[in-house]
């Protein structure tokens, strides 16, 4: 993923970047309490921010509410939104 995202950086930089929107399935998640995955997972997430994107779900007034049993074990404090 870091790699793909690396080869988003000219697109970004050119005069279309302000443009794009990015989808997909990253198979990154921060729903995990694995330290190892949790740390991937932000490396990827931190790489995509840098490119000046947001997730979607920040921008949503009422976003759907969280998992109660998401694996992340944030409990009340988690912001995940179940697939």
């Amino acid at each position: 993923m870091l790699r793909i995202v690396a080869d988003l950086v000219p697109l970004f930089d050119s005069g279309h970047g302000a443009r794009v929107i990015l989808g997909g399935d990253l198979n990154v998640s921060r729903a995990t309490v694995d330290a190892k995955q949790l740390a991937r997972g932000e490396a990827v997430l931190t790489a995509i921010r840098s490119l000046g994107l947001v997730e979607a779900k920040t921008l949503v007034v009422h976003p759907p509410p969280s998992s109660a049993d998401c694996a992340c074990g944030q409990g009340a404090t988690c912001d995940h939104i179940a697939t």
